[in-house]
């Protein structure tokens, strides 16, 4: 129990210690000692209500925390209320692939992997409905491509690449202007401090990417977060806040400018972790009918994950 008290404070110490000062080297420790473990659940509110959250609500967690994996970057499939995407990271692989999750209350009923021609790490699986039909943009940072895939009779198959040569991370479609956008972070650049964005007229493309990127910098709000949403007619992004840790927290920004030519947009909102199972960060949030699909971190100790590390380091 000793043991447990100290890595929990060296935790929240850790999340709450500004970089800046001289607790830099708790963050270190703390890198060495704790390792990310998340889970993913839903709150019994529609994004909207997003703009007024201080903390995020509430949140029904799906599954029990493993000590193989973690579930993350929950998002819902189009016209299917019980089946979620997301990615399950495996400790053993250290690398993340994505998983359907058909869903019965906060009991995962099945699972199954979905298959895609991407090498490497896969994450942040975004669906999106678009004339009836269903797509996906994963994170496939590894495979240096932005693609699209359509859902078809023989599961996901390429649609359109909108970015080659291009690490993308969390990256997000949305139609703003007449104008199909996406927006995402280069990793080649910094996994966490910039946000870009491409255009076309077509889903299919051609895709042109903005002639101001990155057209954010800075690790308060730049790298995506979740489904973009429309309140009254204005245009909201949900953005991670990586200043103290990567996922800590999720911050709402209002797009004030959308355009070939120029972006812009301000921020309209903080929103801190729930302070329940899952208290070290969220980073998703997305869309789910009159219900939002969010995860959480937990810092956990593992003395095999610590020697795992300094093999690595040594190595």
């Amino acid at each position: 129990m000793a043991n447990r008290a100290l890595m929990e404070s060296l935790a929240k110490n850790a999340a709450a210690a500004p970089l800046s000062n001289g607790k830099r080297l708790i963050h270190k420790i703390a890198r060495i000692a704790l390792h990310e473990n998340w889970m993913i659940g839903w709150v019994d509110e529609p994004i909207a209500n997003a703009l007024r959250w201080k903390t995020c609500p509430k949140v029904n967690w799906i599954g029990a925390r493993s000590k193989k994996r973690y579930f993350a970057d929950p998002f819902a499939w189009p016209g299917k209320p019980g089946t979620v995407l997301c990615e399950e990271y495996d400790f053993a692989l250290r690398r993340g692939r994505l998983k359907l999750l058909t869903l019965n209350g906060g009991r995962i009923a099945s699972e199954a992997d979905v298959s895609l021609p991407l090498p490497g790490h896969l994450s942040f699986p975004y669906l999106f409905e678009h004339v009836r039909e269903t797509y996906l943009i994963p994170e496939s940072c590894h495979a240096r491509k932005l693609a699209i895939f359509k859902y078809g009779e023989e599961g996901f198959e390429l649609f359109a690449t909108p970015l080659e040569e291009v690490a993308a991370g969390d990256s997000v479609l949305f139609r703003h202007n007449g104008l199909f956008w996406i927006a995402y972070t280069d990793l080649g650049l910094n996994p966490f401090d910039n946000l870009n964005v491409c255009y076309a007229e077509s889903l299919a493309g051609p895709w042109k990417a903005h002639p101001g990127n990155p057209v954010k910098r800075g690790l308060t709000n730049s790298r995506c977060a979740g489904t973009l949403f429309t309140v009254k007619g204005e245009l909201f992004r949900p953005a991670q806040d990586c200043t103290k840790t990567y996922g800590g927290a999720i911050r709402i920004l209002r797009v004030t400018e959308c355009t070939p030519e120029h972006f812009a947009e301000e921020e309209v909102n903080l929103i801190l972790p729930h302070q329940g199972l899952n208290p070290h960060g969220f980073h998703t949030l997305s869309a789910w009918g009159n219900r939002c699909l969010v995860d959480g971190k937990r810092m956990l100790f593992s003395p095999r994950r610590v020697l795992a590390k300094l093999r690595r380091r040594c190595d």
